[in-house]
């Protein structure tokens, strides 16, 4: 499966049909506890998050961690009018809602929902964050996709990576009913928290398999970062992680010639080298610790 999608990103146009719709853009981005995070006793700093959002000027962008959803949709109707907004109901223990933003002369949103059976269950605004699901139509063309935004379960303890394999083995069950019955071209992007992702460990080869196992495509695995974090070390030094993933189905890579990847944010300005917070930036420092990953199809 690995070699399949290596042998596509080689040669695009000679294996690929003609696109089926035109150019999309497609974002997943954990806007850090947006608009307050309680941890840091940080405000989120809008105007950079809007200069953020229109320098990734994206169709589809899934969003994580909105604890503020009323504020979110006020920031976006006053600043981002092209947009619309649709966002999870609960958010777990942290109230982290997430969804989609998207781009309103671009697509429609034909059906939103939350499914809370990849959370534990123990209600609205404890435990684990739902999944969030949407039916999309491109409004060129007339061709429609699915999306499914999730936020997996933290940490790096091997019980927290135990419990986000359950939730793949959940996510599996949620693909496979929206193919049945709604489409075979989903997107899956997100927070899936990969804390092993580098370290190519058995939890990295869990989540490889998971992928495998749903014969999706991991635009992500083209890069080397798309967070930081204090490492666990007070040395000054903040370190890149893996986290953040856009997953696609075959069938929707298929509808495309070209694509390509590309990390935004502070991620981009140090080119995931490990560094200090303040050459890290104020996009770290007072939006986000993650940075959007950006997929670009036509």
């Amino acid at each position: 499966m690995r070699q399949l999608f290596i042998i596509l990103a080689l040669l695009p146009i000679l294996l690929l049909p003609i696109n089926s719709f035109s150019k999309i853009k497609i974002t997943t981005y954990n806007i850090r506890n947006f608009d307050y995070d309680s941890r840091e006793d940080i405000m989120t700093n809008k105007s950079e998050l809007l200069k953020i959002i229109e320098s990734v000027n994206s169709d589809l962008i899934g969003v994580q961690e909105i604890v503020n959803k009323d504020a979110f949709i006020r920031f976006v109707a006053q600043y981002l009018p092209n947009y619309k907004v649709a966002l999870t109901n609960c958010g777990g223990g942290g109230r982290q809602k997430l969804g989609f933003l998207y781009k309103s002369t671009t697509l429609k949103l034909l059906n939103f929902k939350e499914d809370d059976t990849i959370s534990d269950r123990k209600g609205c605004n404890t435990g684990l964050r739902p999944a969030a699901i949407g039916s999309f139509k491109h409004l060129r063309t007339g061709d429609y996709f699915s999306a499914i935004v999730v936020h997996l379960k933290a940490g790096g303890r091997q019980q927290n990576a135990d419990l986000r394999y359950r939730q793949y083995g959940i996510l599996t069950q949620i693909i496979n009913n929206i193919k049945r019955y709604e489409n075979t071209k989903i997107v899956i992007m997100g927070d899936f928290n990969t804390t092993d992702y580098i370290l190519r460990n058995q939890n990295y080869a869990r989540f490889i398999d998971f992928v495998d196992h749903n014969e999706l495509l991991d635009f992500s695995s083209e890069l080397e970062c798309t967070s930081y974090w204090w490492g666990g070390i007070d040395d000054g030094l903040e370190y890149s992680s893996l986290l953040d993933h856009v997953l696609v189905t075959e069938e929707f890579f298929d509808s495309y010639s070209t694509y390509s990847v590309q990390l935004k944010s502070h991620c981009m300005k140090l080119s995931c080298r490990d560094a200090a917070a303040d050459l890290l930036g104020v996009t770290y420092q007072e939006v986000s610790d993650h940075c959007p990953v950006v997929a670009s199809f036509k």
